[in-house]
């Protein structure tokens, strides 16, 4: 279970894994399915397969900075004196994986239930830049194909900017979203293979005999959970999902 994709991030509709169509309309992959012995660790440090195929929060860093600073040289050949504002931290969102499948920790259970603590809920997006229209339009190539008699580049500043950024090197991905795209289109898939059924099978026997009955552990951690704090039989099962685990 620790290394799967879960059916909460399956998208509606998704293709079967043999047969995934690529978002942008390119050849569908066929994925060879196998087993291996799962790596051993702490939960709140194990990978997902398609983990290594997304940017570091360092990386996106990084390219989101040098993506903006061109924008931003964009806009000002053009006379317009409004900047975007570089981003100083990415998120590290990577300790989510431990929590794809509900608690583990028991004490965390016992003091949060299903309920993430604070300190480990993502932080609020960043509010967005409220440009001038003119700045708008030149950002995106949506306005005029010229400003001062200078021709706006094809798909604006941000266009032009991707492709300064992918200048020297392979071609840039039509969907730079493909890898968290397809984890999440192999949800169900990997929910209905017969390893992780088994192992849910196993959970459900070990909470029932609790005195909990759910189907799986997926099932528990999405129940609708009243109230803004856990209540007593809300901590009782969280706990007890630990135990089972």
């Amino acid at each position: 279970m620790a290394g799967c994709a879960t059916s909460q991030q399956a998208a509606p509709g998704a293709a079967p894994a043999s047969a995934y169509a690529h978002p942008s309309g390119a050849p569908s992959i066929a994925l060879k399915t196998g087993y291996a012995d799962p790596a051993t660790g702490t939960v709140k440090d194990f990978q997902l397969p398609l983990d290594a195929y997304r940017p570091t929060p360092a990386q996106k860093l990084t390219l989101d900075n040098a993506r903006i600073a061109l924008e931003n040289s964009c806009l000002r050949s053009f006379g317009l004196s409004v900047q975007l504002p570089l981003k100083a931290s990415e998120p590290d969102l990577s300790h989510l994986n431990a929590g794809l499948f509900g608690p583990t920790d028991e004490q965390a259970a016992r003091a949060h239930g299903y309920r993430l603590p604070q300190s480990a809920a993502p932080a609020p997006a960043a509010s967005p830049v409220n440009l001038p229209q003119d700045a708008q339009q030149l950002l995106t190539g949506s306005g005029p194909t010229e400003v001062g008699g200078k021709a706006v580049p094809q798909g604006g500043c941000l266009g032009q900017a991707n492709r300064q950024l992918a200048q020297g090197g392979p071609p840039a991905p039509r969907d730079p979203n493909y890898a968290n795209n397809l984890a999440a289109s192999l949800g169900s898939t990997v929910d209905a293979d017969p390893t992780v059924l088994a192992v849910q099978q196993k959970w459900s026997t070990c909470m029932k005999a609790a005195g909990f009955t759910f189907a799986t552990s997926i099932d528990a951690m999405t129940n609708s959970w009243p109230g803004a704090a856990p209540s007593s039989t809300e901590i009782a099962t969280a706990t007890a999902d630990v135990h089972c685990k």
